[in-house]
């Protein structure tokens, strides 16, 4: 991967560093969409950490020059900046972001560990190519990656590796930059257990709205394993469906119009994200908890509302993104409006999104309509990419004890 050479432009606390391997994934599903479970799995949630990335960012950023770069991460790559701001990064006026991308790049078990990558490179063969490694060979790799030579000379030589080498690099850089990195599904288990910082309010209040559906999608009696959803014990993106990526499919039909979509949900929470950052600016750790916590309160309770099955409805239009909203009584409409007016529009980007994921009643048939893919192989999907990911994530949570 090389460096943009791009002159720098203004980075903001809102944009958000993406990985190229989410691309590649993601790209597999434009032409002729797979069917192996252990390559759909990959596809669906890099596709889903896409969407929900242009929704919760001003813009995307990029760590490399894609010009000579072909199928399918160019594929996904035209899409997404067709209807999306996306900003390459240009590691020319920052030495610390070249640095890190270097230190990286010459020896990344330097950097991570031996067991962070063994990690890496078991979910890797697990989660991509479909079967775990023989016991003989993950003990080669292990002791190959506990030598230092040994391993610097692996993480050139062996192909396999350069994209998890790559992906470890985006990581670094975002860390020296300060902005938040989705992972591709490939680190999302060694990361989990490999980042120490608190979850931002952004984060706590999307995976509040996340719980929200998934109690309406118990409704349903969607278990998890006919359900694409978040694990929310191991808080990971397994084959993430998010409320945000669900009310999203339920405005869409291809792979373009959800891209659409997205974009037009940006704009949409521009708000949210401002009001975000303005809670992550505060210096006062009372105000900041107080603050965050009665956001929460207020979406747990409206929230619950909106689920409600009573009497008489009233509908009540809010946001571009053109949800009515039901309001049961004159009462609840009242209780609504009385709110802080720094959460409201936030609020409501939340509420609606909540309302969106709500109408949905099967995941793998909206997929099957986006995609072209059959709801059988999507439901396959999900079981074995969630099997492979609770078996890694136990795997790894043990090694690091």
């Amino acid at each position: 991967m090389k460096m943009p050479t791009k002159n720098k432009s203004t980075i903001n606390p809102s944009d958000t560093v993406v990985s190229l391997g989410d691309f590649a994934f993601a790209g597999l599903l434009l032409k002729d969409p797979p069917t192996a479970s252990n390559r759909l799995a990959p596809a669906v949630a890099s596709f889903a950490h896409l969407l929900t990335s242009i929704v919760l960012s001003d813009r995307l950023l990029v760590l490399g020059e894609l010009d000579n770069v072909g199928p399918p991460i160019s594929d996904m790559y035209a899409l997404i900046s067709k209807h999306c701001k996306v900003q390459s990064v240009s590691m020319d006026d920052s030495e610390s972001a070249m640095g890190a991308f270097n230190s990286v790049w010459s020896d990344p078990v330097a950097e991570f560990g031996a067991s962070f990558c063994l990690s890496a490179i078991e979910a890797e063969q697990r989660l991509i190519n479909g079967r775990p490694f023989p016991e003989a060979t993950r003990s080669v790799f292990d002791n190959i990656l506990n030598e230092p030579s040994l391993a610097r000379i692996a993480f050139d030589a062996y192909e396999p590796f350069h994209s998890i080498k790559a992906s470890l690099a985006e990581y670094s850089v975002s860390q020296v930059l300060s902005l938040p990195f989705l992972p591709n599904p490939v680190l999302s288990i060694p990361m989990l257990l490999h980042e120490l910082r608190e979850r931002t309010a952004k984060q706590q209040l999307v995976t509040l709205i996340d719980q929200m559906r998934q109690e309406t999608a118990s409704s349903y009696r969607m278990t998890r394993q006919n359900c694409l959803s978040v694990d929310m014990q191991a808080d990971i993106y397994c084959l993430p469906v998010p409320a945000i990526v669900v009310a999203i499919l339920n405005e869409s039909d291809s792979p373009e119009s959800a891209v659409r979509t997205a974009a037009e949900m940006s704009a949409d929470a521009a708000a949210f994200r401002k009001w975000c950052e303005s809670l992550e600016s505060l210096n006062d750790p009372k105000d900041y908890l107080e603050r965050l916590l009665s956001a929460r309160a207020t979406l747990e309770r409206l929230g619950r509302i909106i689920g409600a099955k009573d009497g008489g409805e009233m509908t009540l239009s809010v946001g571009a993104f053109g949800t009515n909203l039901p309001a049961p009584t004159i009462a609840k409409l009242i209780d609504y409006l009385n709110v802080d007016v720094r959460f409201f529009r936030p609020r409501r980007f939340l509420l609606n999104v909540l309302s969106q994921a709500r109408q949905i009643a099967s995941v793998e048939e909206r997929i099957s309509l986006v995609f072209g893919i059959e709801p059988t192989d999507v439901s396959e999907a999900a079981q074995v990419f969630s099997r492979n990911s609770q078996y890694l994530f136990e795997l790894a949570r043990v090694e690091k004890m």
